[in-house]
């Protein structure tokens, strides 16, 4: 009797090695779907309705036992035009299933022992020997052609995660060795499998600083954090940032005059508008400035620049026209303002713009240069842009402006009409996008009424979105990010609206399940940065809290 393997990964195939059966000789999905289904549970004796949910799909009216037994004949038929004196399918009281005297391997189990095996070894050579086969054997997405039956769409996305999770063990082993044109090749073919994957564009990064390629990290630090705005809407993360500087710090830590130093610094080409740089370099700028201000005492104001779309259009067509618009407003952006102004993309609508050595009024023109560049070009029409300007902490004579222009969306004002001895306070949350105003009588309530606020309007989108997979032909897909969601007031119209007790302005920028960032304003001028769902409550109740009489 034959040994036989089964390959999973990518194109199906049977082989003893010297006869193969293909995916492309089988000609009907439910072939592949009936044989491929009775090898991955040959230890096990599936039942006819469980062979026809696997095969046909659970919503087919055409799974009954005549049709899986007319799938059956037609199976063994191709198997014995292959191997004429082997019997592959066995039929027993209930069901059908694999002859459990054939000996069988497959290329998804393989996976999984040469995974277990490295997990044991101790020795890092052994181990990354052991994970590189492991990931060799992934040769693609499992079961290709199968995707949309249930029970392979769930093993398709458990083995690409595990080769994903391989893929970041051995990237990060063989940046251990030193091993770096070998990080380069797993993360490009892991990075085919998950383009956004931050942890391995963090070690490829870092090596190629390693490496001493300062120009691949740069390039590839740009491509992904403008992946990662396009996609989710969101900066790249604290570690991806780092891998950036640490490359940054590779390239330069060998002894050097000053002249030599001097020379690498100065730019090429004449400067001309602002400076353009990742969110990372501008959070630098901006603390450098802020220490400056600390002992010149020179004005330094920071503007805030939101796009929207008039439409409200959803889903891929909005993400092409708003990535359009933000294409065009930097550009307007870097030519318009002066050489020492510096610019960021902040969030997938947003661009952050630091003004040293500005007035507020000077400021506010700048901007407005902006927006009349902008509006010169016959596609702006599409767009709603607004900016806030706010002046840097510790600036001398700091005047207190809005936090931020409460026509946005995403600002919700919380009026707190009262304080309960311990702590938890009550009012009401409106906004221009907030129909009618929602009362809450606890912290509790308060989260989930805004939850509920921010889910209505579909922004700040949650970034962390789990792959499903539909069950029904009425499953609803999920709320797409709401480029333009309606408006019911004017920003007038919320800013005469204020609580018995205190009023609260909050800005959001991104949300991830309980994980909210933004910032928090109140009415005397004071603001805070929040990171979550209980640090936002915790300031709240900071800037609520009354002094006892």
């Amino acid at each position: 009797m034959h040994t036989y393997r089964a390959e999973c990964f990518g194109q199906f195939m049977l082989t003893d090695g010297e006869v193969t059966l293909t995916q492309e000789e089988m000609r009907s999905d439910r072939l592949l779907n009936l044989l491929s289904f009775l090898i991955v549970n040959r230890k096990r004796n599936p039942s006819i309705e469980e062979i026809g949910n696997a095969v046909c799909g659970e919503d087919s009216e055409q799974s009954g036992a005549s049709v899986i037994k007319n799938l059956v004949w037609r199976m063994r038929k191709l198997l014995k035009s292959k191997w004429p004196d082997e019997q592959f399918i066995l039929t027993f009281r209930g069901g059908y299933k694999l002859n459990p005297e054939l000996k069988v391997t497959t290329d998804y189990e393989e996976m999984e022992d040469l995974i277990q095996r490295a997990g044991q070894s101790e020795v890092v050579e052994e181990k990354a020997a052991l994970l590189n086969q492991a990931f060799e054997t992934y040769k693609g997405r499992f079961l290709v052609g199968c995707e949309t039956e249930r029970w392979a769409a769930n093993l398709a996305v458990y083995y690409q995660n595990g080769a994903v999770a391989v893929a970041k063990r051995l990237a990060a082993l063989y940046e251990s060795l030193g091993a770096y044109e070998e990080v380069e090749r797993v993360v490009h073919r892991a990075t085919a499998e998950d383009a956004l994957d931050e942890a391995l564009w963090t070690i490829l990064i870092r090596s190629y600083g390693e490496a001493g390629k300062m120009q691949k990290a740069e390039e590839t630090f740009h491509q992904v954090s403008d992946s990662l705005y396009n996609a989710l809407g969101i900066g790249p993360s604290p570690e991806l940032s780092g891998a950036y500087q640490s490359a940054l710090n590779q390239m330069h830590s060998d002894v050097a005059g000053v002249e030599t130093v001097m020379k690498q610094f100065d730019e090429t080409d004449e400067p001309a508008g602002a400076f353009f740089c990742e969110i990372g370099v501008f959070r630098k700028i901006y603390k450098l400035s802020a220490r400056r201000i600390s002992r010149f005492g020179f004005p330094v104001h920071m503007a805030l620049i939101t796009l929207d779309l008039k439409e409200g259009k959803t889903g891929a067509d909005a993400n092409a026209v708003i990535d359009q618009g933000m294409t065009l407003m930097k550009d307007c952006i870097l030519h318009t303002l002066r050489t020492g102004d510096v610019v960021a993309r902040y969030s997938r609508t947003q661009f952050v713009v630091l003004l040293p050595a500005c007035q507020y009024e000077t400021g506010e023109a700048a901007i407005n240069r902006v927006f009349a560049r902008f509006d010169k070009h016959k596609e702006s029409k599409r767009y709603r842009r607004y900016f806030t300007l706010r002046e840097m902490s510790g600036t001398a004579k700091a005047t207190a402006f809005p936090a931020h222009n409460m026509d946005s969306a995403s600002a919700l004002r919380v009026c707190v009409d009262a304080v309960e001895a311990g702590g938890d306070f009550s009012g009401h949350i409106t906004g221009v996008a907030v129909r009618t105003p929602v009362h809450f009588k606890s912290a509790v309530a308060f989260i989930r009424a805004v939850n509920t606020i921010l889910d209505e309007l579909g922004r700040p989108q949650a970034n962390a979105i789990l792959r499903t997979f539909k069950t029904g032909k009425n499953e609803e897909a999920p709320t797409s990010w709401q480029y333009a969601p309606a408006v019911y007031h004017s920003a007038k119209a919320i800013q005469q609206d204020t609580g018995a007790l205190k009023t609260l302005d909050i800005l959001f920028v991104t949300r991830s399940n309980n994980t909210w960032q933004g910032t928090l304003y109140d009415d005397s001028g004071q603001e805070a940065a929040f990171s979550s769902e209980l640090d936002l409550v915790a300031q709240m109740k900071k800037m609520t809290d009354q002094p006892q009489a």
